[in-house]
């Protein structure tokens, strides 16, 4: 794939999770939660004005941590909004990074990845 190709993908990539997030902060759920509302608004930031692929992809793995560790410490229970945003974003964390195979660890570990979502 050539370099305006790829660039052209992740601008997208880019500006569907921006959109997301922002669909996802307009939940009444997710703004009265200072947690949920917290991690939105630091993985946006980065995102705005800003395509380069290592920003996209710290903000996806800042924001599937967050969801995982919010999963797990709510006794297993998210916003529909936000396990739809996990299920957006894992499929971008690549299979054979290290962050990927670490993530995935954490995902198994929390049951997110064994109840399918």
């Amino acid at each position: 794939m050539n370099l305006k190709k790829k660039a052209m993908i992740m601008d997208i990539k880019s500006n569907n999770l921006i959109k997301s997030l922002g669909q996802v902060y307009q939940n009444p759920n997710v703004k009265q939660d200072a947690d949920l509302s917290k991690l939105l608004e630091e993985c946006v930031r980065p995102l705005m004005n800003n395509n380069d692929d290592k920003v996209y992809f710290e903000v996806i793995d800042k924001l599937s941590n967050g969801i995982s560790k919010y999963y797990s410490s709510r006794r297993q229970t998210a916003p529909q909004e936000f396990m739809d945003l996990y299920d957006q974003v894992k499929k971008d964390v690549p299979k054979k990074s290290a962050d990927g195979k670490r993530l995935r660890r954490e995902f198994e570990a929390t049951g997110l990845v064994a109840i399918g979502i």
